[in-house]
């Protein structure tokens, strides 16, 4: 009778335990789900993101690569020691930035390249991001103006990336310099992030 009572009680204290530990191994998994860090699918990448209330935009960019101007809608990537030098004089102008990236809600400058450069657009969806873009540039350096258009066709927004390319001197030695694919790459990932209100 006594073997019975402590055969039962060695089967109730096993169950016991291997609730207890089921119920600590649910509040673990709970626990790491419920603290895990947001990724959205807009921010794949989880980089900190930069919001402007006035023009009603935010961004995502990669903090390791990028500085932020907040006062300029600016996103950079400046060389350590590489300096750019002035076409007319020869002078420094200090260190060089290989890629500007720069957020204007203006669209008043898309109008009026739509009107004037219609012929040199080239239409490109990035993301969710789509419009026209206009290229332009001389001698290793250039920009791109990308006027983001809604469904019905008209300019929203503006975003304009600077770069500086292969051919600008010598700068494709630099260590630190992006090439022209590598600034491609992050530039749609950077924009694949972009969300206008």
């Amino acid at each position: 009778m006594l073997n019975k009572k402590i055969f039962n009680l060695v089967k109730i204290s096993d169950i016991i335990i291997a609730l207890v530990i089921i119920a600590i191994v649910i509040f673990v998994w709970q626990y790491k789900n419920i603290f895990k860090p947001k990724v959205s699918s807009q921010n794949p990448n989880g980089w900190p993101v930069f919001e402007n209330s006035v023009d009603k935009f935010q961004v995502a960019y990669p903090s390791d690569i990028f500085a932020i101007d907040k006062n300029l809608n600016k996103i950079y990537h400046q060389l350590k020691t590489f300096h750019k030098k002035s076409f007319k004089d020869g002078s420094d102008l200090g260190p060089a930035q290989d890629m500007v990236i720069i957020f204007k809600k203006t669209v008043q400058q898309c109008n009026d390249m739509e009107k004037v450069l219609k012929p040199l657009s080239q239409p490109f969806v990035i993301g969710k991001q789509k419009g026209l873009k206009y290229e332009m540039g001389a001698e290793g350096e250039g920009i791109i103006y990308y006027c983001l258009q809604n469904n019905e066709n008209k300019n929203i927004f503006l975003v304009e990336r600077y770069f500086l390319n292969e051919g600008y001197g010598n700068i494709a030695k630099e260590a630190d310099f992006l090439s022209s694919k590598q600034q491609e790459e992050v530039f749609n990932k950077i924009l694949e992030t972009l969300i206008i209100q």
